[in-house]
């Protein structure tokens, strides 16, 4: 369950995904929802927990696709999780993996959300 934003405050998104077309829909797909948002975006496991170590930084949700390059997210994410600062962030993983023992491991090492990633969109 993703929990409910406080309404006084700028939501603030870590973005973990190394294609950029899926950040720009990302960050669209947030920019048609009218309500502010700020995001930092890396493209790997490594850059996303550098930023994560920074001190007082806690970002409201972490995204993060779960084929992200140097690392899996199945594996950072039990490194989030396990971290007594990060341990409350929401994390929401989204793959192609349609497979059924992929969504129940991360669900079971704490992922708030898994989605699938979808190859189009009708518009």
């Amino acid at each position: 369950m993703i929990p409910v934003l406080n309404v006084n405050k700028i939501p603030h998104i870590v973005l973990a995904v190394d294609d950029a077309d899926e950040s720009i829909l990302f960050i669209n797909a947030l920019a048609n929802l009218h309500t502010p948002y700020f995001f930092t975006v890396v493209k790997n496991g490594e850059k996303l927990l550098h930023v994560l170590d920074q001190k007082d930084f806690k970002p409201d949700f972490i995204f993060m696709d779960l084929q992200i390059p140097r690392g899996s997210g199945e594996a950072w994410l039990k490194i989030f999780k396990t971290r007594k600062s990060l341990d409350t962030v929401p994390v929401i993983l989204y793959s192609m993996s349609g497979n059924p023992e992929d969504k129940d491991y991360c669900y079971n090492v704490r992922a708030n959300e898994y989605f699938l990633k979808v190859l189009s969109f009708l518009l």
